[in-house]
This record gives structure tokens, sequence and C-alpha cells, in this order.
């Protein structure tokens, strides 16, 4: 049978205790022993605890003296026993009239007792009565276990543990934002209601989380945090998801519902190292997602990956269809932090869960991100106005985070897809080239800013040939003296996506040979070719040759 403060008022050993307030709580379990000697305990006391007191800290301040009964209570503590004729001949009026309105056990103890002899005293009960403790543990543990190798995930084990306590519960990441949560259908405080139950936002107000330690080495026993909820005072147990020192998320038990008894805080503690263990293997498993799905498009924009074969293997793991034609968005940001990236990446994530029928993956490089947006096979060779519109639709999310500090280019729909490095690089050079347009911006297309440089304001050949001359001039002229290939070498280069391997292979030579080629080209026209907008310079003087009808055999 369990401890009771009934059966400490009966024991033998006790002679002269006696209950002065609080006969309602007479069957309270009684389950720790624990002294207090300072306001500032409360936060090492758990439910089932029986606090002992000289009451010297409160012996002078009724309003002290009344705010500790109310607190006991609000944490479910057992009882409190105070010794006599130390500090106080009688126990305080306040404090019987409080403890006896809200049921709360006030034991006084002869001055006789030792505080210590007391502790001595219950703990050998508890004891005693310890075997059947220890089943309810393993009980609590075996639940846990259960549902952890069933596979369970946050949600289940959020379920699972406000079930078992019987209040509403939610998990938030070490960030303090929302994982998972569950509520009960009598909470007197639903949490939709006074709550932003956002996944992967924040539900609690920045001075709720300020307020929270981020170090697990400063988190008590047991954190308790109060919110004003029309007025009444709802309040919050926060417990750690911790493992090896390190913070992975906070179980937040939202108590509205039943006072937490000790059972209470063992399932709390449970479900937080069930957590903790399903956050490191979650983690774990989205790292190795993102390092594979890194490499796989570094390989694809960088031109590593040369057989259409292999990216038909590749590509479908990582949400792409190479068979399908596509559109590459680029979005340039200024001065992002981290966070921002986060949100952004975050924003484009739910905005394609948002959109099924436009299916596109995105990516963040550097100071851009790129998006590969399949379009109908039926649909025409550029965006069309439905298509474009989503895209306006895309930015205007973006703005919400960062607003005038981006801006995005289009490239035209490509159906080569082992060469969407190029389509990536025109949608790119599309953000450089639209300086020269303003009023396309913040959205430009590749095939406006075409019509705008080749075929608008009635361009004639002389200035095209100027326009030549100025950018691959040297290079036809030293072709033209040397008899060589620099010039076709070039634009073979441009036309595998600047994969040097591909380039070789398409003018049959070596690929030694090529980069030879290569280095006497960056030498003639004094480049890296690593700047987008040079290039795009040279394959439009490439292209304006082709028009002028110079020969590139």
């Amino acid at each position: 049978m369990p401890l009771t403060i009934k059966r400490i008022l009966e024991h033998e050993r006790l002679e002269g205790v006696r209950l002065v307030a609080g006969e309602k709580g007479m069957n309270n379990e009684v389950h720790n022993v624990n002294t207090i000697d300072n306001p500032d305990s409360y936060e090492w006391f758990t439910a089932g605890d029986f606090v002992l007191t000289t009451g010297y800290i409160y012996k002078d301040d009724a309003k002290l003296q009344k705010e500790l009964i109310q607190e006991l209570s609000r944490m479910n503590i057992s009882g409190l026993g105070i010794k006599i004729k130390r500090y106080w001949d009688e126990i305080p009026k306040v404090i019987i009239d409080e403890a006896d309105r809200l049921g709360f056990p006030v034991i006084e103890t002869p001055y006789k007792y030792s505080l210590a002899q007391i502790t001595n005293i219950i703990n050998d009960e508890i004891f005693k009565r310890e075997g059947s403790q220890l089943k309810r543990y393993k009980n609590i543990h075996d639940a846990f276990s259960k549902c952890s190798l069933s596979g369970g995930d946050l949600s289940e084990i959020t379920i699972l543990a406000s079930q078992m306590i019987k209040n509403p519960i939610l998990l938030l990441d070490s960030n303090f934002n929302l994982l998972a949560y569950h509520d009960l259908p009598d909470n007197p405080y639903p949490l939709t209601k006074h709550l932003d139950l956002n996944e992967m936002e924040k539900p609690f107000d920045s001075a709720f989380n300020a307020s929270i330690p981020t170090d697990a080495k400063m988190f008590s026993l047991n954190l308790k945090r109060e919110l004003t909820v029309n007025g009444n005072k709802v309040v919050c147990r926060i417990k750690p998801i911790v493992y090896a020192n390190q913070i992975y998320g906070y179980v937040v038990v939202w108590e509205t519902m039943n006072k937490l008894t000790r059972l209470d805080y063992i399932t709390i503690e449970s479900a937080a190292v069930t957590a903790a263990l399903e956050r490191i293997k979650t983690q774990q498993l989205e790292e190795a997602k993102l390092r594979q799905r890194k490499d796989f498009f570094d390989d694809l924009l960088e031109g590593r990956i040369l057989s259409i074969n292999a990216l038909k293997n590749l590509a479908p793991a990582h949400g792409l269809n190479p068979e399908k034609p596509h559109v590459v968005m680029a979005i340039k940001t200024q001065n992002l932090t981290n966070d921002e990236a986060f949100k952004i990446q975050r924003v484009l994530n739910r905005f394609h869960n948002e959109h099924p029928r436009h299916t596109y993956q995105a990516i963040r490089r550097h100071d851009h991100f790129l998006l590969f947006i399949e379009v109908d096979e039926s649909g025409p060779t550029m965006p069309d106005t439905e298509l474009k519109s989503f895209i306006q639709s895309i930015v205007e999310k973006v703005d919400t985070i960062i607003p005038k500090r981006h801006k995005s280019g289009v490239s035209n729909v490509t159906t080569d897809f082992i060469n969407i490095r190029k389509t990536a690089n025109l949608a790119l050079d599309v953000i450089n080239l639209a300086r020269f347009d303003k009023k396309l911006m913040p959205i430009a297309y590749f095939d406006d800013l075409i019509s705008y440089h080749l075929l608008s304001n009635s361009v004639d050949n002389d200035t095209m040939m100027e326009y030549f001359e100025q950018t691959l001039g040297p290079l036809y002229a030293y072709d033209q003296d040397n008899n060589s290939d620099l010039l076709k070498t070039l634009q073979a280069y441009f036309e595998a996506g600047e994969n040097i391997s591909l380039a070789a292979k398409k003018i049959f030579i070596h690929r030694n040979s090529f980069n030879y080629r290569l280095e006497k080209i960056k030498e003639i026209l004094n480049t890296t070719l690593q700047d987008s907008e040079e290039n795009f310079s040279f394959q439009m003087a490439i292209k304006i040759y082709k028009i002028l009808q110079l020969t590139i055999s």
C-alpha cells in the first residue's frame, strides 16, 4: 500500500505529530521527503514530496506564508511539516486558513524531533513500499520502449505521454519551434485557441522562450513557467530533451487538467528520453539525406553526371524527373543570415506541398536558391502565364522574409536535362542582364532579355560585328593567324555546359589537349571563365558570329 499523510500521522515512531489543516488531503501519497530553506527552492521539488521546514524564512511575512501554501498545493506536494517551538510557538493562522481552503495537509511536528529524524522515519516507510512503485515505474518505461521499438515518431510519443499524465503536451526543438503536440478533449484552455501551433514555428512568445535555459547543466529538476490566459494563470512544466549534455528540445506540459504526480514526472522523464533518441535518429537520417542531396546537385550542376542513364537512376530519389521539360528559377539574395536561409528553404518546401500541380525541387547554393520546376509537356517553349503567376507567388513568399533583398531570374524551357547546369547558369545570368532593363525586376525572364538584346531597337550588322570584335575579336584573330580552332573550342565548352570531358568528346580531342586550348583562350581573352556575366557575353558573341554567317565548322 502507498504511504499517505494519514499513515504518517498514525506512525508509532512519530508520536505527537498532528494535522492542523487540510484534512481533505489526508490520502495524498508521499513518494519522497524534502526540506525548504529559501523561497527559491520550489523548482527542486517534485509532485509527491513531503516538505519539511522550520518556518524561519516565512516567520515575519504573512504574504510569503500564504504564497508558500499556494505554491506547494499547485505543485501537487503531498503535504507540509512545520517544526514548532523554534521560530514559531504555533503555526500562523494565515497558513492554516489557506491550507484548509485548498485541502492541503499541514502537519505540526514537535520540537523534540529533528528534521533529519522525521526524514529518516518517512524514508524507511517509502523503501518498504518501493517494490510496488518499481513495478509502476517499469510499466511506464515499458510503454515508451514499446512505442520506440514499434517505430513511434515524436507525435506518437507526445500522444502517449499526454494520455498517461492526462494533460496536454507540446514538444519543441532546441530553438523552441513546435515539433508535435497533443491536446485533450476536456482541456479548459485548448491549445489551438491560445497558441500558434504551426509546425516548426514558435508557439510561445520571445519572453517565455528567453526564460528557459539553453544549457542542460542549468536545468533544475522541475522548471515551472506561468502564462496568463483569459485572466487566469496557466502552469507550464518544462523538461529538457537531453542526450550527452546536449539539449535537443523540450517537453512542455500544459498543466490545465490534472496536477502532476510523482509518477507523472517519471512519465515525462521517460517521454523526454524516448524523444531524445528519436530526435538523434531523425537528425542523423536527415543529415545523411541532406549530404546525399547536396552531393547529387553538386555533381549535376558541376557537370560530373555524364550519362543520361545514370541521371535517370539518381534524379527520382531527389524528386526530379529528367524526362520532363524544366524551367530553372534562380533567387539571388543579399546579406542572408542562416536563420533567414532556413526560413526561405522552409517556405519553399511548404509552398511546394501546398501546390502539387507544380512539381519542383529547391536547393540553396552560395548566395542563391535554385528551383527546378517541371512544366507541362504540352506547354509552350517558354513559361506561360499560369506558370509565371505561380513564380510570382513564390517571389512574394520570399519577400515576406527578406523584403527587397532578392532578385529572381527564370530560364527558358529545356528538355535537355543532362545539361541542366547550363540552364541554371542562364537563370543566374538573367539576374545580371536584367540591370539593362530594371522594369523586368524583381523577376526577369531569359526570353525577354534575349529579345531585348538581339531583336529590339533595330540592331544592325555593324553593331553586332562591333560587339563580336569587342568580346571575341582577339580570339578570332588568333585563329586566323595561327590556323587554330580556339573559337570552336570555346563554343564546344559552352555547348557542353562547361563540362570539359564532354566538350573534348564533342570535338574529338583528348581532355588534356582541350585543357591546353582552354588555358590559351583564357590568356588571349584575359579571363578566368568563372564570371557568369562575362561567359554569357562570350556566348552572345558566338551566337552573333553565327547570325553574321561567319563559319564555325
